[in-house]
């Protein structure tokens, strides 16, 4: 390094250089440019101990899948579902945990020892483990959000493509985190995974690897910034992230979720109300499951019926209206005691 600074510049100019912010833009810098083909390697498996949030999130991530896929473990209670926003925050972490295949889990392993190393090693294990929190959180509210939830580490991975690409063309600690090729890799595969979602190939929680990849880029900016433009990296986060975490809240949810199976959940449980004489609970769930399917005539049924058993004639018999005139052949208000025992 020391006969490339002197082919670089003059002894002035190195003078310069050791006394430049520690986090100088690095456009223009030849060492960056130099760097940009030296990606850094990860330190080897038998340095785990040394990174115990990153060694400890892949090393979970490897128990529980193994242990859902060949132990045949229920891991139901760690994805995400209604119960998140009610009584169950945990899930947005923990349905990180869980992957669908091999290679699924391969990748997201692989690529959060790569780049959490880089960042627990320099910014420490406390720092680390907070930036996982939003990063997980982040990407797996937005993916439950428009969709139906999904599990796996790529939220978090993308998340530390971003955090550690936005940083790196600023802190000179973080220049050669990741090269040119796995940049261009990074968004090659997000693209793909577009593509093969859209033609019904694989569903891939792509909200989940773009809001990931956003959060992780205003953290470090927010980190590699000073004065206002970290308050402006910083308020764009907390807008960020609370946008992503109020749309896959059950007020906001029914709103932007475009899954075909959005309210399904609800409305099973409200179903299950209903069977246990349960009507205060089935009718809130029944609100719930219409706000997102307005068009399903049992859905709206269903609600008719736990209106009519709280005693409220006049909004049972506008949810059976509904239900006739999506489909006429449906019951109607004078068989609903048969109906309810059944449904």
């Amino acid at each position: 390094m020391r006969n490339l600074k002197s082919r670089i510049g003059s002894k002035s100019q190195k003078n310069e250089r050791a006394e430049a912010p520690v986090f100088p833009e690095l456009n223009n810098d030849p060492i960056l440019l130099y760097c940009e083909s030296l990606m850094r390697r990860p330190p080897p498996l038998q340095e785990f101990i040394h990174f115990p949030v990153t060694g400890g999130l892949c090393l979970l991530a490897v128990a529980i899948s193994t242990a859902n896929w060949y132990g045949h473990v229920d891991v139901s209670s760690l994805e995400m579902s209604y119960w998140t926003w009610h009584g169950q925050p945990w899930r947005l972490l923990t349905c990180a945990l869980f992957h669908a295949n091999f290679i699924h889990l391969l990748f997201d392993v692989y690529w959060t020892w790569v780049f959490g190393a880089i960042v627990e090693e320099v910014l420490g294990s406390v720092f680390m483990l907070g930036l996982v929190v939003v990063l997980q959180a982040g990407s797996a509210a937005g993916e439950y959000a428009v969709g139906i939830g999904g599990v796996g580490l790529s939220g978090v991975g993308y998340g530390l493509f971003g955090f550690l690409w936005a940083l790196g063309r600023y802190d000179r600690r973080f220049n050669d985190a990741i090269d040119r090729n796995t940049a261009w890799m990074f968004v090659g595969w997000f693209f793909v995974c577009i593509v093969l979602t859209v033609t019904n190939t694989a569903p891939i929680a792509n909200v989940a690897h773009a809001a990931g990849a956003v959060l992780g880029g205003l953290l470090g900016l927010m980190v590699a910034f000073r004065g206002p433009r970290r308050y402006a990296a910083g308020a764009g986060l907390g807008a960020a992230l609370g946008l992503l975490l109020a749309c896959s809240t059950p007020t906001v949810r029914p709103l932007v979720n475009l899954s075909k199976t959005g309210g399904y959940e609800e409305f099973e449980l409200g179903l299950a109300a209903l069977k246990a004489d349960q009507n205060v609970a089935a009718a809130r769930l029944l609100q719930q499951a219409v706000a997102y399917r307005h068009a399903d005539p049992a859905y709206w049924y269903d609600l008719g019926i736990a209106y009519q058993r709280l005693g409220n004639p006049s909004l049972a018999a506008e949810s059976f209206r509904r239900a006739a005139t999506l489909e006429p052949d449906s019951k109607g208000p004078a068989n609903e005691n048969q109906s309810g025992k059944n449904s």
